[in-house]
């Protein structure tokens, strides 16, 4: 290992407990987390009363990803979890990730959907939840976005830019093929 690479990764050790040892102390200790996790530049994390967020040894959130706990969330990170650039994981009920799973990126994990009524269109801060599952060791491809509901079993490959909502056996290569234009002729 090179000396960069290793003043690289002691710097985003250092950089992940202090952020989150100021957001404990700020959140009246919300966050459980093993102090030998990495954090690039940029990360945001928000986790209010009644929330929790754990983060697993090992841990990788690259820059400018997020992680979001409210109304209740339980977010759960198990170890050596590679989250890659431009991510959100956003929880309102639960969302857990199993070891060894790792993220391209551009994901965006979801366990709620605004509430919508036709006469009154989106219903802003009113949310329709329901728990995410995504276990061991999966390979989640770059622009993937995974929806309230899902459960993605282990060993799972997801293919870039797919959008997940199901139930997905231990060993599913998922991949959505589009082969339809749509346009308007003006």
């Amino acid at each position: 290992m090179n000396l960069q690479k290793l003043g690289s990764d002691a710097l985003a050790i250092i950089r992940a407990n202090i952020k989150l040892f100021l957001l404990n102390v700020i959140s009246f200790w919300r966050i459980n987390y093993h102090p030998l996790i990495r954090f690039k530049s940029h990360i945001n994390i928000t986790v209010d009363t009644n929330s929790r967020i754990s983060i697993g040894n090992g841990t990788l959130i690259a820059a400018n990803s997020s992680l979001s706990a409210t109304d209740g969330g339980q977010l759960t990170l198990g170890n050596m979890i590679g989250i890659n650039r431009n991510s959100m994981i956003i929880c309102h009920n639960c969302i857990s990730i199993g070891d060894n799973t790792i993220m391209g990126p551009n994901v965006c994990i979801y366990d709620h959907d605004h509430l919508f009524t036709s006469k009154r269109g989106v219903i802003r801060n009113d949310y329709k939840t329901s728990a995410v599952h995504i276990g061991k060791n999966c390979w989640i491809g770059a622009g993937t976005t995974i929806l309230r509901g899902s459960i993605i079993n282990d060993n799972c490959i997801i293919g870039a830019g797919c959008v997940i909502k199901g139930t997905y056996p231990s060993g599913s290569i998922i991949i959505q093929k589009r082969n339809e234009i749509i346009y308007n002729r003006l």
